[in-house]
């Protein structure tokens, strides 16, 4: 653990948030990263008001958090002493990202899931012209995939089963404009059509999909437009309105979109070896193809939460027994 990070009692917390002033420095504003709480013999809930302006982490006795649980209902994430080091370390990395995660998280499941999607893809859009993305971006080097002249997802219909593939696999399937807009059209067929009963969804290759292709990033001239085109060809939200209907079926990289998207369908079965993380925090922003709705919803916001700040991997038993997947073959 930090041996410099604060770590303030509940009671610390509560006198703090009760002033207007003294509220206002809980924030990245003010170069606080986060707020910890030593949580680990709180008995009852805290009446906040208010929350602060960074995010709230409880230090407590138990790693798995219980969205249930109201003890912990206003905490943005739940750690123990061993984990708390590489989430400070994470925060401090990129605290506008990991601030505006939190800020997203807080009211998500509050909204419907065309909103909390809107409001993601603004966030996003946010932290695209932030000095922390600006800042990764400028440590890559970029070599640009030209666009395939080859569909970069391909649909099978079989009576009333239709079968959707990730085609891009020597780029293991990283999911580009392309990928986004031809995804869109094919699940606008089960969307129209109530006759396809059934939609698999596959990724062709080694992996699922290895998340968004980083060749593209930064390269949005017009973060307005872009917003628009998101929300306009959205696959996750096309995926919630038949998400009963859908079986996601993933192998290798799952990463970013690799995850998101899965997560809004009812049935994901996973092979062995497929492994899950979001990276997003990290490049200095959220995860933006809609896993703050999708994956918040299968595992509460305080487990989302953890995944994305310390961008961790999971195995596919990990990921099942967190609930974010359904089946191991």
């Amino acid at each position: 653990m930090d041996a410099s990070a604060k770590i303030y009692s509940p009671k610390e917390l509560q006198q703090t948030l009760t002033s207007a002033l003294r509220s206002e420095e809980l924030s990245v504003g003010h170069g606080q990263d986060c707020v910890i709480v030593d949580t680990r013999t709180l008995q009852n809930p805290l009446d906040l008001t208010l929350l602060p302006n960074c995010p709230l982490i409880a230090l407590h006795t138990d790693s798995v958090s219980h969205p249930a649980n109201p003890i912990l209902s206003h905490f943005d994430c739940v750690a123990t002493a061993a984990e708390l080091e590489q989430l400070l370390q994470s925060i401090h990395d990129q605290p506008v990202a990991a601030t505006t995660l939190c800020h997203l998280l807080r009211q998500s499941q509050s909204l419907t899931v065309e909103q909390a999607l809107t409001a993601e893809s603004m966030a996003y859009g946010l932290l695209q012209s932030s000095d922390g993305f600006r800042s990764w971006l400028a440590s890559q080097s970029k070599h640009p995939h030209p666009p395939s002249s080859d569909p970069v997802v391909l649909i099978e219909r079989a009576d009333n089963e239709l079968l959707i593939s990730l085609n891009r696999p020597g780029q293991h399937n990283a999911y580009n404009e392309q990928m986004r807009d031809e995804l869109s059209a094919a699940l606008q067929l089960a969307v129209a059509d109530s006759s396809i009963r059934r939609v698999i969804l596959r990724g062709q290759g080694a992996s699922f999909s290895a998340g968004g292709d980083l060749t593209e990033f930064g390269s949005v001239t017009d973060a307005g437009v872009a917003h628009i085109a998101r929300t306009t060809r959205s696959p996750a939200l096309l995926l919630s309105r038949i998400s009963d209907r859908v079986t996601v079926e993933v192998q290798g990289a799952c990463i970013g979109a690799g995850i998101e998207l899965p997560a809004f369908c009812a049935h994901i079965r996973a092979h062995k070896d497929a492994y899950f993380r979001l990276p997003e925090v990290a490049l200095g922003l959220i995860p933006g193809a809609g896993g703050t709705v999708s994956i918040s919803r299968r595992i509460g916001r305080q487990a989302t939460a953890k995944l994305a700040l310390t961008g961790q991997t999971l195995t596919a038993e990990q990921a099942l027994r967190l609930g974010l997947i359904n089946k191991v073959d």
